[in-house]
C-alpha cells in the first residue's frame, strides 16, 4: 500500500473518440462512497491523489462474485445502470491533502515502455510509495442506503488488484460492507 501517495485514475475500458465523451458532475453522496472505499482499501496512506478525468467499470461478474447478483441484485442492477456509459468527471474528492487531476493521456504517458521504468517515471513525479486506482461511477440501492463500485488498484509492476465494495450508510457514515476481489497480482 501506498503511505506517500494514491493516485486515483478514472480511465475507460472502452476507447471512445475524445468528443464523444460527456461531462459529469458527481454528486456529493457518491464523493462520500468513494472516500469511504478508498480509505478502507487504502487505509490512512494517503498525501497525494492523482485522479484521471475519465470513468472506467467492470460489467462481468467471475464465479465467485455471483453473490453480488443473487444477494444484492437492486444494487447490481443500480451499478450497471450508473455505469451504461462513460463520462469525463468534473468532481472534487477529498480523500487526502493534496490532489491532482490529470487527464486519461497524462496518466498512460507515465505508462509507456518498458514496465519497471514506467513505475520509476511514474514514482519520481509522486513519490516512492505510489500507486494509482480507476474506479467505476457507484450505483444505490435499497433507497439510496447501499452503494456498489468497481475500484483497480495498481502499486507498481505486477502489483495490484481490483474489486467490487459494497458500501453502506449507517448513521449518516458510509462504510465498506464488502469486498469481492475480483483480480490480484
Amino acid at each position: 500500500m501506498c503511505l506517500a501517495s494514491l493516485c486515483l485514475s478514472l480511465m475507460l475500458f472502452q476507447s471512445v473518440p475524445e468528443q464523444a465523451i460527456p461531462v459529469c458532475v458527481v454528486p456529493e453522496e457518491e464523493l462520500q462512497v468513494y472516500k469511504a472505499a478508498l480509505s478502507h482499501l487504502l487505509g490512512n496512506e494517503l498525501h497525494v491523489l492523482v485522479l484521471e478525468d475519465r470513468t472506467q467499470a467492470s460489467r462481468t461478474l467471475q464465479s465467485g462474485e455471483t453473490e453480488i447478483y443473487r444477494h444484492f441484485y437492486p444494487v447490481w442492477a443500480a451499478y450497471l445502470k450508473a455505469n451504461e456509459g462513460n463520462c469525463k468527471v468534473a468532481f472534487s474528492l477529498k480523500v487526502s491533502d493534496s490532489q491532482v487531476l490529470l487527464t486519461h493521456e497524462a496518466i498512460e504517458a507515465y505508462f509507456v515502455g518498458e514496465e519497471n521504468y514506467s513505475w520509476k517515471r511514474f514514482r519520481a513525479e509522486f513519490s516512492e510509495r505510489s500507486a494509482y486506482a480507476r474506479v467505476s461511477r457507484v450505483g444505490f440501492g435499497d433507497k439510496g442506503q447501499k452503494a456498489l463500485l468497481y475500484i483497480e488498484y495498481m502499486r507498481g509492476h505486477l502489483a495490484g488488484a481490483g474489486a467490487y465494495l459494497l458500501v453502506v450508510k449507517s448513521q449518516d457514515r458510509w462504510r465498506v460492507a464488502r469486498v469481492w476481489v475480483t483480480w490480484e497480482s
